[in-house]
């Protein structure tokens, strides 16, 4: 099957100066604005006052660096948030030509080295019983006939399109290595159902998702096709976090697609070819690590975390196992509609997002628990700045680390204006391995953080964004399927990473929340309440815009009281 190449609208290059380039640059901008939100500002209207999230700042940066041909930090629409400064930043500064990923020049049975992310994940599937919490997984209800036979096909397209799914991770002489293999095999696993519901089924479909994966000989991406009929059929797609992360996994759903219908329909399929691999990334980054960009990434972490205590010692209901299971459980809350658009409000006003706001409150209620004031919580970065690398499957995203300091007399809005410096900070010094980074600093404990928190909006997933909906009833068309999206069928995590993990999914209208936490340290009851608190402390925060962080612990407490 032929794969065709999409071409950039934009020229690969601006060598024009003075103020042809500027025009060039500003034409660029709004037009990637307009694809992204469907207008084109004025020169100094402020992209936080235009509502952008988090995601779209660094896509915005992406989609500029893919456009010009120049790379770019995704920091950099952060720092200048309007058409004009960024025009400017970039006439000025920017030298017209690519700074390329190299390719990488091994032969494709050569091994090489795991990178910390991934040698965290090997870890953890050969010490921890629960190997679940590592899988990545959707399961997808189709009410319409299904041809298995081009669903296997698509399948095994993927695998043969991205080398981090036919990749092999395995130890040689004691060190976590990995290889590229020309062919992996993947099989449709197919199973009749004679439950009287999906809901009756829900063992079998929980069975198949924590299934572990042989990470040296499976391709790391299986499906399962469970049917209860010609037109009730239920599509569960599972891969492993040592080759995938969420950007990529949204990239394979969103292919699987497209690759079913053109094997369905015999048609030439119309992906973009995938010209760089998971090896060109990491022989980048381990060279970068090793250089002057690895030294400056390193330098700033350091002088970032200087004097930090690692973890939060939140109060918990057992006492914390060295030796964690990571075995857990998910608590469901929606932030309702009403409550977000007043959210987004105040992020304008403190020309931030809502991501930042939200984070904000969320770091302010562990000081409220723990009683600490230095606050570090986990997060991550896409980490896909250079333009080869926003379509490649692989784990490159970044953890970071927001450190917050909470003194009892602050305002919620500089603790909002101090989040936000955190934030892009991380996003120009992305790319420095959170394993590393605790590897230099010797810490005494098993690692920096043991909370995490991240927000997605929905849109990262293309077209298959509904499925992902709790709230979404309406069926899905989607390569000649009609698709609906199931609901408490698996856990959304079948385990967890950290002690404690707030992940939100933010929507055009609402946003949705799912904490998740450990069941060796803590009771659901536990978890219901401290979910209950973050609500309440986010309608405190915008029944008062700027209020000062000893009031809140004050309006908390009689909350909960009443």
């Amino acid at each position: 099957m032929k794969k065709n190449s999409e071409s950039s609208s934009h020229p690969t290059e601006l060598e024009a100066d003075g103020q042809e380039r500027r025009v060039l640059f500003e034409q660029m901008i709004q037009s990637e604005l307009d694809a992204m939100i469907g207008s084109k500002p004025s020169g100094e209207e402020s992209f936080y006052d235009l509502g952008l999230n988090s995601i779209q700042f660094t896509q915005l940066g992406s989609r500029l660096a893919a456009g010009s041909g120049i790379s770019l930090p995704n920091a950099l629409t952060m720092k200048y948030p309007s058409v004009a400064q960024l025009t400017d930043y970039l006439t000025e500064t920017s030298s017209g030509h690519q700074d390329s990923l190299p390719r990488c020049s091994s032969s494709s049975d050569a091994c090489f080295p795991q990178l910390y992310n991934q040698q965290e994940c090997h870890l953890w599937h050969d010490q921890v019983a629960n190997k679940a919490f590592l899988h990545l997984c959707l399961p997808i209800r189709i009410v319409s006939p299904v041809d298995a036979r081009a669903m296997q096909e698509a399948l095994q397209d993927l695998v043969d399109r991205h080398t981090a799914l036919r990749t092999s991770y395995f130890r040689q002489r004691g060190q976590p290595v990995q290889r590229i293999l020309d062919a992996k095999s993947v099989v449709l696993e197919t199973v009749d159902v004679v439950e009287a519901s999906w809901k009756a089924a829900a063992f079998q479909i929980q069975e198949a998702a924590v299934r572990p994966f042989d990470l040296e000989h499976d391709p790391l991406l299986r499906g399962h096709l469970f049917s209860r009929g010609p037109d009730d059929n239920l599509l569960l797609l599972v891969t492993h976090h040592i080759a995938v992360d969420a950007t990529a996994f949204s990239i394979l759903l969103n292919e699987f697609f497209v690759l079913y219908e053109a094997r369905r329909t015999g048609r030439e399929q119309t992906l973009p070819d995938v010209d760089w691999t998971f090896a060109d990334f990491a022989h980048w980054q381990t060279a970068m690590l090793q250089g002057p960009e690895g030294e400056r990434l390193r330098n700033h972490w350091h002088q970032q975390l200087a004097g930090v205590v690692p973890g939060i010692d939140l109060p918990t209901d057992y006492p914390r196992n060295r030796l964690a299971s990571h075995n857990g459980a998910s608590h469901f809350f929606q932030l309702e509609s009403r409550l977000v658009l007043a959210l987004r409000g105040l992020a304008r006003k403190q020309e931030g997002t809502l991501y930042m706001v939200l984070l904000a409150a969320f770091q302010w209620l562990l000081h409220h628990y723990s009683g600490q004031d230095d606050i570090l919580v986990a997060t991550h970065t896409q980490n896909r700045e250079k333009p080869e690398l926003v379509n490649l499957v692989g784990y490159l995203s970044d953890t970071v680390a927001i450190r917050t300091h909470i003194p009892e007399n602050a305002r919620f809005g500089e603790l909002v204006r101090q989040v936000r410096n955190a934030v892009v900070n991380a996003l120009e010094f992305q790319g420095y391995p959170m394993k590393l980074l605790e590897r230099d600093l010797q810490l005494q404990t098993d690692s920096l953080c043991n909370v995490w928190f991240t927000m997605l909006p929905q849109q990262l997933y293309g077209a298959v964004a509904p499925l992902f909906s709790c709230k979404n009833t309406q069926p899905v068309n989607l390569g000649g399927l009609c698709l609906e999206a199931v609901h408490d069928l698996i856990p959304p995590w079948l385990g967890v990473w950290y002690d404690l993990e707030l992940n939100l999914m933010e929507k055009l209208e609402d946003v949705s929340g799912t904490l998740t936490y450990s069941t060796d340290m803590f009771h659901e009851e536990t978890i219901v309440r401290m979910a209950s608190d973050y609500k309440r402390l986010l309608q405190a925060i915008v029944d008062d815009p700027d209020p000062m962080t000893a009031n809140l612990s004050a309006s908390l407490l009689v909350m909960n009281k009443a």
